[in-house]
């Protein structure tokens, strides 16, 4: 988010790798203009009030307009939620989508199917990138075209999230934590993380309904006469509107991944090969521990400990990120100006995967093993 960080360490990012890192950048976009692409990715997972159209069969991102601040705010405090579980900033936050900021989303999963969820987002990112950057090398410079910029800062987001306390523990030693070990939390959850049954149902109805037309999406007046939705809508006193958008976010989410699995065949399989199965002797400092849940976190403590410049107390965890995030972009930039980008995409998701499961989610089978979630003294 623009308050917590990012842009700095994106900012120190740049500087290291140099003024001439954006020359020859499809579109011919500038420093300038690059930079507020990925930045506008950057803040989007932390304010997701994007635009989507469904074209032919596929979901399409048409404006990825950011939220107010104040909606976030009204999500966080008490009572907020209430009314919006299908919505992209919910979802984004405390939802099915927390991956997208290195957290989990249910205590009861385990740390190694957390990793690799959030390592097959950012590769996800990685895919919309690159396949936005190709499909746009000959439109006009404007909004759209810097559409592919924007998915590596949606990337970089969850990299960069991932070292804060706040989403994923990486050191052990503060009295705040203890492993919780049980299938929940000890904890009730917040009145602000409990929308309530209709509204959870709803979502639950949109995300599986979502996942059952990926191949054949719902137009808004077929998804108006779906059953399932329609009862649940009416359930939840949400409008066809709100919900259709939330079951396009869903859609759109499915179907990413489903274009990620074509570029990598067998994707399931490379993951669990790739992600939780480093040698104990090859642990290094600032390793992923766990996946912080946010229902499980005391009221105030998030937005105290989400905040970037908070690493700064770990020099040498905040070099490990920048170095991580770093190679991510060398690694993007490379493929970019590749003369034969199209077809060399798998092999550039693949070096991908391989950074992020050698690098900042590296993790040993023991503890890929163990269940997310910390119970707060």
């Amino acid at each position: 988010m623009f308050i917590s960080g990012h842009e700095e360490v994106l900012d120190d990012i740049v500087a290291e790798l140099g003024s001439g890192f954006f020359e020859g950048w499809p579109l011919g976009l500038g420093r300038r203009a690059l930079m507020t692409a990925i930045k506008r990715g950057l803040a989007y997972p932390d304010l997701p009030c994007g635009k989507m159209k469904l074209t032919g069969r596929t979901v399409r991102m048409r404006n990825p307009r950011l939220c107010s601040l104040g909606k976030l705010y009204q999500l966080l405090i008490p009572g907020g939620a209430h009314g919006h579980g299908h919505t992209q900033l919910y979802q984004s936050h405390l939802g099915a989508h927390s991956f997208m900021h290195a957290m989990t989303p249910d205590p009861r999963s385990t740390v190694g199917d957390v990793a690799r969820s959030v390592v097959e987002h950012v590769l996800s990112c990685a895919s919309l990138a690159s396949e936005t950057s190709a499909s746009e090398t000959s439109a006009s410079p404007g909004s759209e075209s810097r559409f592919y910029a924007m998915w590596l800062g949606v990337a970089l987001h969850t990299m960069m999230d991932s070292y804060t306390e706040a989403h994923t523990i990486r050191h052990e030693g503060r009295d705040l934590f203890r492993p919780s070990g049980a299938s929940r939390s000890s904890r009730e959850e917040k009145d602000h993380a409990d929308i309530g049954e209709a509204q959870r149902t709803l979502a639950d109805s949109l995300q599986s309904l979502a996942h059952s037309t990926v191949d054949a999406p719902l137009t808004r007046k077929e998804f108006d006469g779906a059953a399932g939705a329609r009862e649940a809508m009416i359930g939840a006193s949400a409008s066809r509107r709100s919900a259709y958008r939330g079951y396009l976010s869903f859609l759109f989410h499915a179907q990413s991944r489903r274009a990620l699995a074509h570029h990598l065949p067998g994707l399931p399989d490379l993951l669990r090969e790739s992600v939780g199965t480093a040698e104990a002797n090859e642990a290094r400092p600032y390793d992923v521990l766990t996946f912080s849940h946010y229902a499980t976190q005391p009221i105030g403590y998030h937005p105290l400990r989400d905040r970037l410049d908070l690493v700064t107390e770990h020099p040498n965890m905040r070099r490990r990120m920048l170095n991580e995030c770093a190679e991510l972009m060398t690694l993007f930039r490379g493929h970019l100006l590749s003369p034969n980008a199209e077809e060399d995409r798998p092999r550039f998701l693949r070096s991908v995967l391989d950074a992020l499961a050698k690098g900042a989610f590296r993790l040993t089978p023991e503890r890929a093993a163990k269940r997310t979630g910390y119970d707060y003294r």
